[in-house]
């Protein structure tokens, strides 16, 4: 993944062979004043299949405003 907007850097680490699921994606953003975090797991292979695409679809089209709600409260 290709950091933009205030995002200074990305990292996504992938998890399988876990006792208590099928898999996890968990995405590290890194801004100047916080580190933000995203996490999917998926129960079973079929859910991973299904919903996988899902939260690329969203992590693709997450923007990060900055770290002041005001601008967004007026907008």
């Amino acid at each position: 993944m290709k950091p933009s907007g205030g995002v200074l850097n990305a990292v996504m680490y992938s998890f399988d062979t876990l006792g208590d699921r099928y898999k996890e994606e968990v995405l590290y953003m890194e801004t100047a004043s916080s580190v933000l975090v995203f996490a999917f797991a998926a129960f079973t292979e079929q859910e991973y299949i299904t919903y996988q695409p899902v939260f690329d679809k969203f992590v693709g089209s997450f923007e990060y405003r900055g770290n002041n709600p005001k601008p967004l409260f007026d907008w």
